[in-house]
């Protein structure tokens, strides 16, 4: 999660190599999928979502990435996770 928070797609890379599983979720029941949008990486989420994780996690607030981007003015994040949906 700290990766995808920090933009870190080296390493994100070689965790998905190593099969890490990036489903699990933080105290706020965000995924790492969450910590991307949040940093607004294109590359992080789209080798997120090529891996397979959820799109549809919905956090301890019941929102999704989605609803997170499309409330925080990323109109270029919303476009990527609905091309995906």
């Amino acid at each position: 999660m700290r990766a995808c928070k920090e933009g870190r797609l080296d390493i994100v890379d070689e965790l998905l190599a190593l099969g890490v599983d990036f489903a699990v979720t933080n105290a706020d029941g965000c995924n790492a999928l969450w910590l991307a949008c949040y940093k607004g990486s294109h590359a992080i989420i789209e080798r997120l979502i090529a891996a397979g994780i959820d799109l549809d996690l919905q956090n301890g607030n019941g929102a999704t990435c989605l609803m997170y981007v499309s409330s925080n003015s990323k109109p270029d994040l919303v476009k990527l996770l609905r091309r995906a949906a």
